[in-house]
């Protein structure tokens, strides 16, 4: 099978996967307000069967009034999902008992185990003797579950809110707890013993530990990446590592721990901002690890246009409304991925490999991760357990894909580059073949090749060169050749102005050789490399035309010889083409007969007017004919 076509297999099953897991892993559905009996042989309990909610909307309800008579049967049954972010305070309240008095260690005592909730304020009321909620004299203890320091865990951070339950439920305890947060809350309640928290909150440190981990490592690696090869891949993909990694910390509550004196309204708003952030540096890694602003400029303009429109979501996290910063996150998480899987597709369509894990790791957070966590928290679907694990993941897994992309760009920048090493080898031993074959060719030309260099000493003579000019190529070598006569100066600095502006020149001139008399020679000039400032060299054929002008000068004499024999030729001359039109005719000719060339124009009509009588013109035709046959 094709790597293309397992890919795709991965892709498929991770779409199917992640939809699956968001449709099919509901909670069961149970009776609210039942009392919750807890049994010896457990030591874990799901309250969200038992749970039922009040809304304060006025955010004005005391512990008195809600459990009061009069507000006791406006509490509702409690549907298992989100709770999206508002102003009004939230009361839930659960009644259980445990018939057997604890005697054991601590680890026996029980939990109320408060687990994916993330709120401003949260406390819990229990009823300081055990009592119905109908007693009116009945005095609560008001017991806020925030981020502590559990003595029981050695010291380790509690990063899961578990306060303890009452030493004493035999009797059946109704418990009140008020939830007030500008975020999303997921109130999944559960109540267990304190052995079963240590391994919970063991388990979620070394979770956490992993997965900050992983991203701090991806995110320094690739910072020491850049700075070493000045890859802005690398720098986008750290920073937008840097901007998981900020999610994470703030989801899972661990800013808060950093920071317990800031407010937490405002440490809220880093889950848009890193939200923001994310994306502006997943775009810009889009632009850079695909090279969209060369190979798709359409799609890197809308890449540009999405990390500006998170910019100002990042803008929007500092100073805007909350709530509706967070619905707008939720809107960018559904859309922001199609650009980056898109510019992917194209990318991937046109042969570029290391696309194909990038497609990966955004499918991947896309169809397993934001969809079915951003379509929960719109309650499109019911939010479970399994649904924020997956998301989470999801976080982790995309930088991990896109590290693979990056390592399988990097191996094929290497196989770019063996294969351009290969195609240089081959053309260098083409130029060196080339070369060799010229360089025949300039050895064994007949005419005179020189090459000149910027200060115009001479680099190269052929051997043709001390055949003409009578210096050999080793007298003149890395010298200026002095052979220009004084009135063939000027005629040779316009044709070296013309070379220097691109042209190839070709003139007759003379040039003095190694004995001191001048020859005629026709020279024809190119400049080698770059034109203007960047002349490398100048290119010079020379060819003896001596020969060829004492030629024409012996035919220009010969002709002007042949001119005056004719001039002065006691006897009419005249000259007539083919086809019987005069071409010349000489001054004794006019004189005889006494018509200019102007006057007849061609041999009939000459017979016709110097032999008027038909009779004799004929006689003079045929006696032209016999003579011209023998």
């Amino acid at each position: 099978m094709q790597p293309s076509g397992r890919v795709f297999i991965f892709l498929i099953a991770a779409v199917l996967y992640g939809l699956l897991s968001a449709v099919l892993f509901e909670a069961p559905s149970a009776v609210a307000g039942q009392t919750l009996v807890l049994a010896p042989d457990n030591d874990s309990y799901s309250l969200a069967s038992h749970m039922e909610i009040l809304e304060d909307k006025d955010n004005n309800l005391t512990i008195e009034d809600v459990s009061s008579a009069r507000l006791a049967k406006q509490f509702a049954p409690y549907q298992k999902g989100i709770i999206s972010p508002t102003r009004s305070a939230l009361w839930f309240r659960f009644t259980i008992s445990d018939p057997r008095r604890p005697t054991g260690p601590p680890a026996s005592f029980w939990r109320l185990f408060l687990s994916e909730m993330y709120s401003d304020n949260t406390t819990l009321y229990f009823p300081e003797t055990a009592s119905s909620p109908e007693d009116r004299a009945v005095k609560w203890q008001a017991v806020p579950a925030g981020m502590i320091l559990d003595p029981v865990l050695n010291s380790v951070i509690d990063v899961l809110p578990a306060p303890h339950l009452p030493a004493d439920l035999t009797r059946p305890t109704t418990i009140y707890v008020r939830i007030q947060s500008l975020v999303f809350v997921y109130p999944n309640f559960e109540i267990c013993t304190d052995s079963v928290y240590r391994k919970k909150a063991a388990r979620a440190n070394r979770l956490l530990g992993l997965t900050h981990g992983i991203l701090l490592t991806l995110l320094i690696y690739n910072l020491i990446l850049y700075f070493s090869k000045r890859d802005l891949s690398r720098l986008y993909y750290a920073l937008f590592t840097g901007s998981a990694l900020l999610f994470l910390l703030a989801i899972s509550r661990l800013l808060y721990q950093a920071f317990p004196s800031i407010p937490l309204k405002y440490l809220c708003r880093v889950i848009p901002l890193s939200v923001g952030l994310f994306y502006v540096f997943c775009f810009l890694f889009a632009r850079t690890f695909l090279t969209t602003w060369k190979n798709s400029p359409f799609l890197d303009r809308v890449l540009i246009v999405g990390a500006i429109a998170n910019l100002g979501l990042c803008g929007l996290a500092l100073w805007g409304h909350q709530q509706l910063i967070l619905r707008i996150s939720i809107l960018f998480s559904l859309i922001c991925p199609i650009a980056p899987i898109a510019a992917g597709v194209i990318r991937w369509r046109q042969g570029y490999r290391p696309a194909r894990f990038f497609l990966v790791a955004w499918l991947l957070i896309l169809l397993n991760g934001l969809a079915p966590n951003s379509l929960a928290l719109s309650r499109l679907l019911p939010y479970q357990e399994l649904i924020l694990s997956i998301f989470e993941a999801s976080i982790i897994l995309q930088p991990i894909f896109l590290s693979l992309a990056l390592v399988d760009q990097t191996n094929q920048r290497g196989l770019d580059k063996d294969k351009a090493f290969d195609e240089i080898t081959l053309l260098h031993e083409k130029i060196k073949k080339s070369e060799k074959r010229y360089r025949l060719l300039m050895e064994n030309s007949p005419d005179a090749i020189t090459v000149y260099d910027q200060a115009g000493q001479a680099i190269y003579i052929n051997p043709a060169f001390q055949r003409i000019y009578g210096w050999s190529p080793e007298e003149l070598m890395g010298r200026r050749i002095d052979f220009i006569p004084p009135h063939e100066e000027e005629k040779t600095r316009e044709a070296v102005a013309r070379n220097l502006a691109g042209e190839t020149t070709q003139i007759e001139t003379q040039r003095i050789n190694k004995s001191g008399g001048l020859i005629d020679v026709s020279i024809k000039s190119v400049v080698l490399g770059d034109i203007g400032e960047n002349v490398s060299a100048l290119l010079v054929i020379h060819r003896d035309i001596t020969e060829q002008k004492r030629a024409e000068r012996t035919l220009r004499e010969s002709a002007e010889q042949f001119r005056i024999m004719i001039e002065e030729s006691p006897l009419g001359i005249s000259i007539m083409s083919v086809e019987g039109v005069f071409k010349y005719i000489n001054p004794k000719f006019i004189e005889i007969f006494g018509y200019k060339l102007s006057e007849i124009h061609t041999g009939q009509e000459w017979l016709n007017r110097a032999f008027p009588d038909p009779d004799i013109r004929k006689q003079v035709l045929s006696l032209w004919k016999e003579h011209k046959q023998t």
